[in-house]
């Protein structure tokens, strides 16, 4: 009989056993892909965890990664130079260096 694999929270995100994941993997004599593709696991928190656990188990693997922030604190400095490029499209004006302006016209060329 197949363990549970995760449990969902109150959103419906799912928290994963990983140690119980792993051991299922191997019961199913599927190829990781296939059993991560049958279950709905990205490959990368696959592999991840696994070498987490690896690693001599010492992080706690099932704790959600979540619970740190995304954001870095980033400092702003105002040194205000005036954009060197600035025109208008469609009523809408546009302001932008010269690198900026390349890289537009580089993406918009490449399609």
């Amino acid at each position: 009989m197949e363990q549970q694999l995760f449990t969902l929270d109150q959103y419906n995100k799912r928290h994963y056993n990983w140690p119980v994941v792993f051991e299922e993997q191997k019961k199913s004599g599927l190829s990781i892909m296939k059993f991560c593709d049958l279950h709905h696991i990205a490959y990368s928190g696959f592999y991840s965890n696994r070498n987490k656990l690896k690693a001599g188990g010492k992080q706690d693997i099932n704790k959600n990664s979540e619970s740190k922030p995304h954001f870095m604190p980033v400092a702003i400095t105002s040194k205000k130079q005036p954009p060197a490029v600035s025109f208008k499209l469609d009523g809408h004006e546009i302001s932008c260096t010269p690198e900026v302006l390349n890289l537009i016209m580089e993406a918009l060329l490449c399609y």
